[in-house]
C-alpha cells in the first residue's frame, strides 16, 4: 500500500451518511493507483466533503514548475459498496459534444456540464490531467470499478454559505450594496454561461450575453449556497475587491429542447435560484432563502418590480412591504427590484439575462462609494472600499484551510 507523507486528517463524515471505514479505504486504493504514477504528481491529501452523489478529496499535483491542489470527486456509491464489489462496471459512453442527457450518473452529469463550461470564469474549471492514472490498466492492482470521477480546481476561500456564516459572527451590520452589487454580477454571469457557454480562445472567460446566438436551455437545478464557492480577487472592476464566484456541482443539471414548451426553462429557472440567493444576501437569513430555492415557501405576495405597471406576485411575500415586514430601506432599491423581479412566480415576468447583466455591471462600474453618500448619508459609511476589503479578509482569507 502506497504511503504518503502529506496525508492529514480527513473531515468527519459522521453527518453525511458514509461510514468513515469506506471512506479510508477507498483513500487506500486512490493512493495505490497514484503511486503507479511515473513522476508521482499525484498525492491524495485528505477528504474534504460529501454531497449527495460523490465524496470529494484534496489532491497535490505536482508537475514542476507547478504545484497547485485539484479536487477529486469520485462517485458516492462506488465509496460504499467498495470499489472491487464493483469492479465489472463498464464506463458509459457520452457525446461530451452533445447535450446534457437526463437520468446519466450524476458525477458523470457533472463532468459533461463542464466540459460544456470549461471556459466560463465563474463556473468551476474542470482539470484532466494528462495520463491519469486512474484511467490506467495496472496490472499490478485490481481494477477499481469507479464508474466515473472527475478532477476540478481547488477553490480554497470556502462557500457562500461560510461566508454568510462568518460575516454574521464577526459583523453587525448588513452587508453593503457595492459588495451585494458584486456577488449579483458574478452570479448573473454563472447563468451566461449555462445559456451561452463561452466561445473563443483561452479559458476564464466573462460571461457575456451575446448577440444572434440561441441559447442553450441549461439548468442547474441546485443553486444553493454551499453550491457557490469563492474563488481569487482580480484585476478588474468587478472582482477587484470582491473574489470572483464561481457555481459548483452540476450532478443534477439538465438541459431541454429548444421547442415551445420549453420557453422558460433554464434561464428563468437559474434566474430565480440566483434571486434566492440574493435574498440570503440581503436578509442574512438562509432558512427562508433555502425554502425559496426547494419550492417549500408559501409567503406569496405582490411586489411593484415594474413602473407604472401593476404589481407583480412574488416568492418572498415576506419581503414584501407591509406593517409586519421589515423595512429594506438601506438596501439599493434598484437592486431590491431586480432580486424581486428575479422571484416572480410567473417565469414570464423575471428579467432576461441581458437586462440584469446590462443594470448589475452598470452599477458595479458607475455605484462607487461617493454615489451612497450622497444618497443614503449615514449608511454609506458601509460602503467604502476599506469596509470590503475587511469584510472580505475577515470572513475568506484569514480563515483556515479547507
Amino acid at each position: 500500500m502506497a504511503s504518503d507523507s502529506s496525508r492529514s486528517p480527513d473531515k468527519d463524515f459522521t453527518d453525511d451518511d458514509v461510514d468513515p471505514k469506506s471512506v479510508t479505504v477507498a483513500a487506500d486504493m486512490l493512493r495505490d493507483y497514484f503511486s503507479y504514477d511515473p513522476d508521482r504528481r499525484f498525492h491524495l491529501e485528505k477528504a474534504i466533503g460529501a454531497g449527495a452523489n460523490g465524496i470529494a478529496w484534496r489532491v497535490k499535483f505536482i508537475d514542476l514548475p507547478i504545484t497547485k491542489r485539484m479536487i477529486l470527486k469520485v462517485d458516492k456509491t462506488g465509496v460504499q459498496e467498495g470499489f472491487l464489489n464493483n469492479a465489472t462496471a463498464e464506463e458509459t459512453e457520452v457525446d461530451w459534444d452533445g447535450p446534457l442527457q437526463a437520468g446519466a450518473n450524476h458525477l458523470i452529469n457533472e463532468k459533461h456540464a463542464l466540459k460544456i463550461l470549461r471556459k466560463a470564469r465563474h463556473i468551476v474549471n474542470l482539470v484532466e490531467p494528462d495520463n491519469d492514472p486512474l484511467a490506467a490498466d495496472i496490472n499490478d492492482l485490481e481494477p477499481h470499478g469507479l464508474t466515473a470521477w472527475l478532477f476540478m480546481e481547488y477553490l480554497e476561500n470556502g462557500t457562500l454559505y461560510d461566508f454568510v456564516i462568518k460575516y454574521i459572527d464577526n459583523f453587525t451590520e448588513p452587508l453593503p450594496n457595492r459588495m451585494l452589487w458584486r456577488f449579483f454580477l458574478c452570479l448573473i454571469r454563472a447563468c451566461i454561461a449555462m445559456s451561452w457557454p463561452p466561445q473563443g480562445q483561452g479559458y476564464n472567460l466573462t460571461e457575456r450575453v451575446p448577440q444572434n446566438r440561441s441559447a442553450r436551455r441549461i439548468k442547474h437545478g441546485d443553486m444553493h449556497d454551499q453550491n457557490v464557492m469563492f474563488g481569487d480577487l482580480g484585476n478588474d472592476i468587478e472582482h477587484s475587491l470582491t473574489p470572483v464566484l464561481k457555481v459548483i456541482d452540476f450532478g443534477v443539471a439538465l438541459e431541454f429542447a429548444d421547442v415551445p414548451e420549453h420557453e422558460f426553462r433554464g434561464e428563468k429557472d437559474n434566474v430565480f435560484e440566483v434571486g434566492s440567493l440574493m435574498v440570503e444576501l440581503i436578509t442574512l437569513d438562509r432558512t427562508e432563502a433555502m425554502c425559496l430555492i426547494s419550492g417549500e415557501g408559501d409567503w406569496t405576495g405582490y411586489y411593484p418590480v415594474h413602473a407604472n405597471r401593476p404589481p407583480v406576485l412574488v416568492a418572498p411575500g415576506y419581503m414584501c412591504p407591509g406593517p409586519d415586514t421589515p423595512n429594506y430601506s438601506h438596501i439599493d432599491q434598484d437592486l431590491f427590484r431586480l432580486v424581486m423581479a428575479c422571484l416572480a412566480v410567473d417565469p414570464n415576468e423575471r428579467p432576461p439575462l441581458a437586462v440584469l447583466e446590462q443594470r448589475a455591471s452598470q452599477a458595479v462600474r458607475t455605484r462607487n462609494h461617493q454615489y451612497y453618500q450622497n444618497l443614503q448619508g449615514n449608511w454609506a459609511a458601509n460602503e467604502s472600499d476599506e469596509t470590503m476589503e475587511e469584510i472580505i479578509r475577515d470572513t475568506l482569507f484569514n480563515a483556515p484551510l479547507m
